[in-house]
């Protein structure tokens, strides 16, 4: 951002706000800001919701004082535009189905997640030394005692 201080016969003499300096440039050099609210300002179109949900511009509506040519041509672009809006909407679905299945993942499916290389958690190798004496190299669940189960008992069923 600069001041113009003076104009002379081959251009400006500007002024620059942030350092100070002071430089004399040509006319086609320097380009004038504008007020603001005309570089910044939105530029609006009306639209028209369709029944389906889709908007079009005011502009494409179909009127009655159109040529045939200028309906089909207006038509050809409301197709275009509602595809467009379609798959923009679709793509939306998508990446929501995305985001809470990668939620799901990161936070509930990880944590009982079997192990293996996919998961991230080490699996157990059957290398392993047990931490015991008496246990096996290579044999799973060596050097633990053997699982004890309860005196198998026939049922008797009491009938009322």
């Amino acid at each position: 951002d600069c001041v113009i201080t003076e104009q002379t016969e081959k251009g400006y003499k500007i002024t620059f706000v942030d350092y100070g300096a002071k430089s004399e440039v040509k006319f086609d050099q320097i380009r004038l800001q504008s007020s603001g609210k005309v570089g910044q300002q939105k530029r609006t179109v009306k639209e028209i919701t369709t029944p389906a949900g889709y908007k079009i511009p005011e502009s494409m509506a179909i009127q009655k004082t159109d040529t045939e040519e200028v309906i089909e041509a207006k038509k050809r672009k409301i197709t275009a535009i509602k595809k467009q809006q379609r798959a923009d909407k679709l793509e939306e679905e998508h990446t929501k189905q995305q985001s809470s299945w990668q939620k799901f993942f990161y936070n509930k499916a990880s944590t009982r997640s079997k192990c293996g290389f996919a998961s991230g958690k080490p699996r157990e190798s059957i290398f392993r030394v047990p931490d015991s004496l008496e246990g096996k190299v290579g044999v799973m669940g060596s050097g633990k005692e053997m699982t004890k189960f309860s005196e198998a008992r026939k049922f008797t069923y009491q009938y009322v």
